[in-house]
């Protein structure tokens, strides 16, 4: 492990969560660590869909595309632990040339359950280091990994994510991605169908209707403004993309904020 003191803030998230989570496809640097306390979270991980129950965890390891969904909304508590690989010093070098075979564990020790409750109490960043250590110690062993074949649009995924996250709110095509990276549409279309697990238009719907639920949220800008500052192309199509995502429309979300 790194010395405590090269240590930094940014380097370990706790996030606690008391309804089930829905959040977009996405990917980052960082390890994923999950706990269910109470109730469930559905997540799909590298394709795969799971409903963690109470009791379990998974690890969802870097670079791979994982997504928070809920087929309702309903209670839970969770724990989510998201740390760069700098915490664990080398420990565990596969983290990028192997997956594991099942992301989920249903058989937690108890002495993992321990931790995830210290590590979601704790403020203290270099404590929810030691645990965050102490989690994946415990988690790894019960991993079953398998090697990552080499893919050529792996990193190209990234890549393209990262673009999207930054440009969202401009006209984004398949045909204006392969132009910026200089590919084919053959591969901007594969990291969507094999990586994202989902279609172009559909994952800039999910983005831009997140940027309007904030702006809807914090602002009295008016709807007209906020779907054209959220990069939509028209009120119907935002309104359309709003309430596949987030199952109302914008002033109902706006009134009942």
């Amino acid at each position: 492990m790194l010395p405590m003191y090269e240590l930094r803030a940014e380097d370990i998230k706790v996030i606690h969560n008391h309804r089930e989570l829905q959040f977009r496809s996405h990917m980052h640097d960082e390890v994923e660590l999950l706990y269910v306390f109470e109730q469930g979270q559905h997540i799909n991980i590298g394709g795969r869909d799971y409903e963690l129950m109470q009791g379990e965890a998974a690890v969802i390891f870097p670079d791979i595309v994982h997504t928070y969904y809920r087929p309702q909304w309903r209670t839970t508590r969770a724990v989510f632990v998201i740390c760069s690989p700098r915490l664990f010093g080398g420990k565990f070098p596969d983290l990028h040339s192997a997956v594991p075979k099942n992301p989920v564990i249903t058989d937690v020790d108890p002495a993992v359950k321990t931790a995830f409750a210290e590590i979601a109490d704790c403020g203290d960043y270099v404590e929810q280091a030691a645990w965050a250590m102490i989690l994946m110690l415990k988690l790894y062993k019960k991993l079953e990994l398998v090697p990552v074949a080499s893919d050529p649009t792996e990193n190209l995924s990234r890549r393209v994510m990262d673009y999207i996250a930054a440009h969202f709110r401009e006209d984004i095509t398949v045909e204006s991605l392969s132009r910026e990276f200089s590919v084919s549409k053959y591969y901007i279309s594969r990291i969507f169908g094999s990586r994202i697990h989902m279609s172009l238009p559909k994952y800039l719907g999910m983005l831009r209707s997140d940027c309007a639920a904030v702006l809807l949220r914090t602002t009295k800008k008016s709807i007209t403004d906020i779907y054209a500052m959220s990069g939509f192309a028209s009120q119907c199509t935002f309104n359309r993309a709003f309430l596949a995502n987030y199952g109302m429309t914008p002033s109902e979300y706006r009134r009942g904020r």
